[in-house]
C-alpha cells in the first residue's frame, strides 16, 4: 500500500512538470515587445522586491536603494530573451527562470511520511527535562546565612563540594571539609554550619560562647613575636578546648616560659584555665629566622567527659535565666544565689584516694570542678570559684579566678598577723619552677560590675552562715580588698563571747585592685525560683 502512493506521487509531479513547462513556453511566446523610449529612468527597490520609479523618472526621497552603475544598467542576454536594464516587465507574470528555480526547489524538497513525521513528533514529546540546580548554604548556629552560591547540574547527578574558606569573612567551618548529595529534585540544598572564627574572635567574646569540643581549634597566624597578650589568650583558648598542648607556636626564646610564670599563679582571665593543674612549656628551638619553636603541654585533674557535660550543663542554665536578669549585680546575684541553694560543700579529707584530687561523694567526677557543682551539686572553694566565674562568663560578665590563701585566727592578732606575713611572701613570688599549691589552700572570684572590680567569696558566705548560725549569706558579695582581707566574727559559747576571723592573701601584683563595695545590691530580689 506505501509503494502505491509513493508511484503515485511520482506520476503527479511527472505530470505537473509537463503542464508547467507548457506555461512556460506559452509565456515566452507570447510576450510583448520591449520599451523602445532610450530615456532609462533611475531606479529604487521597494519593499516587493520589484524596482520603482516616480513619475518622473527621478528617485524617490525615501528610497532606501542605491541607484544603478552605468555598468548594471547595460544591456544584459539571458538564456530566454534580451532584457534592457531598468525595463519593468509589462505583463504580471513571473519570469520563467524563477519559475524554473521554484519548480526545482519543490522537486528538491525531500517527502517525509505521514508516519515518519508523527514518530518525530512524540519522540520531541518524551525528551526529559534533567535540569537540575543546587545551593550551597553556609549557615551559623543561629540560621543566619552568611555566603551562599547556586550552580547548575542534570537530576540524579552526585556531585562533591569542598567547604569554602570563610576566614576573610570571619567566619569557620564547624562542620564536614566535604559532602555530596545526589540531585534528587529540581532544586537542591547543600548546608554547612559554621560559626565565628574563634581566633579572629576577642578572648572575652569567645568567653561567652559554650565551648565545641567536637571541633579543635585551628589557628592560622602563629607567630606570637611581641604579641604577648595574644598568646595568654591563645593559651587560654587551648585549654577550654581541653587540648594537651598548644601545638607548635613561634616567638622569642623566653615566651612560653614567661606564660607559666604570669598565668599559673595568677588570677588571669578565663574560669576553666583552673583545670590546667600544671603547664609544662618544652625547650625553645631556635629557627633559620631567628624565632624560636615553641610548645606548651598541659595536665588535667579532670576527664574530658565530664568537663563537656559539666560545659553542657552551664549552657542550659544560661538558657533559662538569660531574660530574667538585665543589669550586672543581678545577674551576679542571680548566679550566687543559684549556687548557694543546690551546692554543698565538703572538706576533702587526706585518707580518700588520690587526696586533693578527690571524687565527690558520687564518685563520678572530680569535686574541684564545675561538673560536680552543675551535675552532683557537690564541690569545694575551687568548685565554687569556677562555676560562678564560668556562668558570669556566660552572661558576658569580666571575672577572674584567685588562687590566694585563707587564714582563721582567734584574738591572737600577733600570731596571726605572722601567718598572714609568711604567706603574703609566698604569694608574691611564687616558685613557678615546679607547681605546687600547697599553699593556694583557697578560691574565690572578682567580678567587674558597673566598671569597678569586686570580690565575691559563696564558699565562705555558705560556710560561715553554717558554722556561725548566720543569717546573712551574703557578707561576701561584692565586697571591696579593704573589707576581706579580715573579716571579724562575733560569736557566743555559752554566755562568752568570741571573735573569729579571717584573713584573705593575694597576689596584689597581679589582680585587679577593688576599691569600692556594692553589697548593698545583696537586697537584689532572688531570681532563682
Amino acid at each position: 500500500m506505501r509503494g502505491n502512493k509513493s508511484l503515485f506521487r511520482k506520476i503527479l509531479v511527472i505530470i505537473a512538470i509537463g503542464f508547467i513547462f507548457s506555461i512556460a513556453a506559452f509565456a515566452y511566446f507570447s510576450q510583448k515587445p520591449a520599451n523602445t523610449n532610450t530615456e532609462k529612468p533611475q531606479v529604487s527597490q521597494d519593499t516587493d522586491g520589484y524596482k520603482k520609479t516616480s513619475d518622473d523618472g527621478s528617485q524617490p526621497a525615501d528610497s532606501k536603494s542605491e541607484t544603478k552603475t552605468a555598468e548594471d544598467q547595460q544591456t544584459t542576454q539571458t538564456d530566454d530573451q534580451k532584457v534592457v536594464s531598468g525595463q519593468k516587465p509589462t505583463n504580471t507574470q513571473l519570469p520563467v527562470r524563477t519559475i524554473i528555480n521554484n519548480l526545482a526547489k519543490i522537486i528538491a524538497k525531500p517527502q517525509i511520511s505521514e508516519s515518519a513525521s508523527s514518530n518525530k513528533l512524540a519522540t520531541s514529546k518524551t525528551i526529559p527535562d534533567d535540569n537540575a540546580t543546587y545551593t550551597i548554604k553556609y549557615i551559623t548556629a543561629d540560621k543566619q546565612v552568611v555566603a551562599a552560591k547556586t550552580l547548575h547540574g542534570k537530576l540524579n547527578e552526585k556531585v562533591t563540594i569542598e567547604a569554602e574558606d570563610l576566614f576573610d569573612k570571619g567566619y569557620e567551618l564547624l562542620d564536614q571539609d566535604v559532602k555530596s548529595l545526589t540531585l534528587a529534585a529540581k532544586t537542591n540544598e547543600i548546608v554547612f554550619q559554621v560559626g565565628k572564627s574563634r581566633e579572629q574572635m576577642p578572648l572575652e567574646e569567645f568567653l561567652k560562647y559554650e565551648v565545641n569540643y567536637k571541633y579543635p581549634l585551628k589557628y592560622r597566624n602563629l607567630n606570637f613575636a611581641n604579641r604577648q597578650k595574644e598568646l595568654e589568650d591563645f593559651v587560654v583558648k587551648k585549654v577550654y578546648q581541653h587540648e594537651t598542648e598548644t601545638g607548635v607556636f613561634y616567638g622569642t626564646e623566653d615566651q612560653a616560659e614567661q606564660i607559666r610564670r604570669t598565668m599559673l599563679n595568677s588570677s588571669y582571665q578565663g574560669a576553666y584555665f583552673r583545670y590546667a593543674t600544671d603547664i609544662k612549656p618544652m625547650p625553645p628551638k631556635p629557627t633559620k629566622n631567628g624565632l624560636y619553636e615553641l610548645n606548651i603541654e598541659f595536665t588535667y585533674k579532670e576527664w574530658p567527659e565530664n568537663i563537656e557535660e559539666g560545659e553542657a550543663a552551664i549552657t542550659k542554665f544560661y538558657e533559662k535565666y538569660k531574660d530574667r536578669v538585665k543589669t550586672d549585680a543581678e545577674k551576679a546575684k542571680l548566679i550566687q544565689d543559684w549556687i548557694l541553694k543546690n551546692v554543698k560543700s565538703r572538706m576533702p579529707s587526706d585518707k580518700e584516694p588520690n587526696f586533693p584530687w578527690v571524687n565527690n561523694s558520687k564518685g563520678q567526677r572530680r569535686i574541684h570542678f564545675p561538673a560536680s557543682a552543675m551535675l552532683d551539686g557537690e564541690g569545694v572553694c575551687l568548685t565554687y570559684a569556677m562555676t560562678f566565674a564560668r556562668l558570669a562568663e556566660r552572661f558576658g560578665l569580666d571575672v577572674r579566678v584567685i588562687q590566694g590563701a585563707s587564714i582563721s585566727g582567734g584574738e591572737n592578732d600577733k600570731a596571726s598577723a605572722e601567718r598572714v606575713a609568711k604567706y603574703q611572701e609566698k604569694l608574691n613570688n611564687p616558685d613557678t619552677t615546679t607547681y605546687n599549691a600547697s599553699f593556694f589552700n583557697h578560691s574565690w572570684n572578682l567580678v567587674k560590675i558597673n566598671g569597678n572590680w569586686h570580690h565575691v567569696d559563696i564558699y565562705h558566705d555558705l560556710n560561715l552562715a553554717q558554722n556561725f548560725n548566720l543569717t546573712d549569706k551574703h557578707q561576701f558579695f561584692l565586697q571591696s580588698d579593704d573589707f576581706v582581707k579580715k573579716v571579724s566574727i562575733e560569736y557566743k559559747i555559752g554566755r562568752r563571747t568570741k571573735k573569729h576571723n579571717i584573713y584573705k592573701i593575694w597576689n596584689k601584683n597581679r589582680i585587679p585592685a577593688a576599691p569600692t563595695s556594692q553589697n548593698s545590691a545583696k537586697t537584689l530580689p532572688d531570681l532563682t525560683n
